[in-house]
C-alpha cells in the first residue's frame, strides 16, 4: 500500500487569491476586512512565502469560466462573495477568470474545504472528505461532487492536473445553483462585494503580477452580473 502524500492544488478566485488570507486558512487568524476568524489547517505548514517571492513563488492560471458576486456575507460586512461558475464554457475571453493556485497537502485541503463552509477541520465526521481516488477522478473527468449541502461552497470541482497526479480542485456552488442566479431565477442573490472583500482580492491579483487598475477594472466588471 502506497504511503506516499497526496498532494492537490487548490485553485482560488476570490479572497483566497491574496497570500495573507490564505494562510489564515492554514494557520489560523483573519485579515482586514473579515469579521471571523479561521482556526486553521491540522497542518499548519505554508508552503509559501507572504507574499510570494520569485524563489519561493505560487502558480496561476486562466480558466473559461465566469467570475460573479452573490449572497450576503457576514463575514465580509455584508456584501457578496466570488463564485465561479463552472456550470458553462465562456467564449469570450473577457469573461475568463483568473485562479491562484495553491499547493497543498489532501489532508490540508479537506481541513481547508470544512472551514470554507464553516465546519470544524479537526471533525473528520463534519463530512465525507476526499480520498485521493476521488480527487483523481475529479481531476480526470472535471467533474465535481455535491460534498456540503446547504453551503455556498459545497461543491469541489475538478480542473484537470497540474503536473502529473496532482488534481487541481476548487470549490464554488454547484452548477443548478449557479444557472438559477445566471438565469435569473434567483437573480435577486446577485450582490457587489465590501470594499475591504474588493480590496483583499484585488491585492491577489495585483500578487499575481496584474496592474493594480486593471485588477479593479476586472472586479468592478463582475460588480454586476452580466447577461449569460
Amino acid at each position: 500500500m502506497s504511503t506516499a502524500t497526496q498532494y492537490v492544488w487548490y485553485g482560488s478566485f476570490g479572497s483566497n487569491l491574496c497570500s495573507e488570507r490564505f494562510r489564515c486558512y492554514l494557520q489560523g487568524g483573519r485579515v482586514a476586512g473579515m469579521s471571523v476568524s479561521q482556526p486553521g489547517c491540522r497542518d499548519t505548514t505554508v508552503s509559501f512565502r507572504v507574499p510570494p517571492t520569485p524563489d519561493c513563488p505560487t502558480t496561476s492560471m486562466v480558466v473559461p469560466h465566469r467570475l460573479f458576486f452573490a449572497q450576503v456575507s457576514p463575514w465580509w460586512d455584508n456584501g457578496g462573495v466570488a463564485f465561479l461558475d463552472v456550470s458553462s464554457v465562456e467564449e469570450d475571453a473577457e469573461w475568463f477568470s483568473h485562479l491562484r493556485l495553491w499547493r497543498t497537502t489532501l489532508e490540508q485541503y479537506n481541513d481547508i474545504f470544512a472551514q470554507e463552509n464553516g465546519l470544524d477541520p479537526n471533525d473528520d465526521d463534519a463530512f465525507q472528505r476526499f480520498t485521493a481516488q476521488e480527487v483523481i477522478d475529479l481531476a480526470s473527468s472535471r467533474s465535481g461532487s455535491h460534498r456540503i449541502r446547504d453551503s455556498w461552497y459545497g461543491y469541489c470541482h475538478g480542473l484537470g492536473f497540474a503536473r502529473e497526479g496532482e488534481p487541481i480542485l476548487t470549490f464554488t456552488l454547484p452548477p443548478a445553483e449557479l444557472r438559477a442566479i445566471r438565469t435569473g431565477a434567483a437573480y435577486d442573490a446577485v450582490n457587489p462585494p465590501s470594499q475591504g472583500y474588493h480590496d483583499v482580492i484585488r491585492r491577489g491579483l495585483v500578487e499575481l503580477g496584474i496592474d493594480r487598475a486593471d485588477a479593479d477594472a476586472y472586479l468592478k466588471s463582475r460588480h454586476v452580473l452580466a447577461s449569460p
